[in-house]
């Protein structure tokens, strides 16, 4: 029974996440240059450069999630090697 909520609310999420960009694309059209440290990059409108850093945002802190499950995955599966040679001991 849950399982079609969680569809169904990943799907809104999803379409909500369209129109926000959609919307921030089309109100903000003005060409803004993007100045990095050593690098300048040519004018692009408003929009694009907001899209870009939240798909940039939401990859970064995909992969430091992803890392840090990961790590506390490793930890538990050694903490529990471990604990079986302490107890077979």
């Amino acid at each position: 029974m849950l399982r079609w909520l969680r569809g169904l609310s990943v799907t809104l999420v999803l379409i909500a996440s369209i129109a926000t960009g959609a919307v921030l694309t089309v109100q903000n059209a003005t060409p803004v240059p993007l100045d990095l440290l050593f690098i300048a990059l040519t004018p692009r409108p408003l929009g694009i450069w907001l899209i870009a850093s939240f798909i940039v945002g939401a990859t970064v802190a995909l992969g430091f999630s992803s890392w840090a499950i990961g790590r506390a995955r490793f930890g538990r599966r050694v903490a529990g090697v471990a604990n079986r040679k302490s107890t077979n001991d």
